[in-house]
This record gives structure tokens, C-alpha cells and sequence, in this order.
């Protein structure tokens, strides 16, 4: 049981990013374990976007799921929000991002 509780734990870490698309001048809410990669693929596919910032979380499930619930009603489809300024400080503001153990 404990070789399956850390199994999970680190399946889990990873980091909750905002991405954003002048295009559309919209932001992407997403998750991931490899961040650097996720930020190519992203830059890549959208090449005028920017990567504003990502925050290391113990439960990345978690967190995107709490941001998304936080915008729902900004929400434009997917993972992809119509977020103010003041918006994406609130996320890089909330210091209890971290899931509850």
C-alpha cells in the first residue's frame, strides 16, 4: 500500500500552468508533469502565445480542476478562458494551491 500511495503521489506532482494566445486573447488553464515540454507543444501550435507562468503542486488533478472551477464562468471551451488581468494575478496569487492532504 505504501509502494501504491507513492506511486500516485508523484504521478500526481507537477505543475498547473497559464498560457496565453494573443489570438484569441484568451488563456489556457493546464496541467503537467513534464512543463517543458508542454510549453513546446504549446509554442509550437499557438507560435505568438506566451507561457505566463507555472506553479509546482503536489496534486496537478487537483489544482487545474479547482482553477477551472474557480473560471468556470469565463470559461470559452476545453481548457481555454476569457480571464481578466486581475484573473491571472488571483492565480499566481493563491497560496494554497496545493491540494489537502
Amino acid at each position: 500500500r505504501l509502494f501504491e500511495t507513492m506511486i500516485t503521489d508523484e504521478y500526481n506532482a507537477g505543475f498547473v500552468y497559464v498560457f496565453y494566445d494573443p489570438d484569441t486573447d484568451w488563456h489556457k488553464i493546464g496541467q503537467s508533469r513534464s512543463l517543458f515540454g508542454r510549453m513546446g507543444a504549446l509554442l509550437h501550435k499557438y507560435p505568438n502565445g506566451k507561457p505566463l507562468f507555472a506553479i509546482e503542486v503536489t496534486d496537478r488533478h487537483w489544482a487545474e480542476t479547482y482553477l477551472h472551477n474557480m473560471f468556470k464562468k469565463d470559461a470559452k471551451g476545453g481548457e481555454w478562458f476569457d480571464l481578466s488581468e486581475e484573473d491571472v494575478q488571483a492565480i499566481q496569487s493563491v497560496p494554497w494551491l496545493q491540494s489537502p492532504d
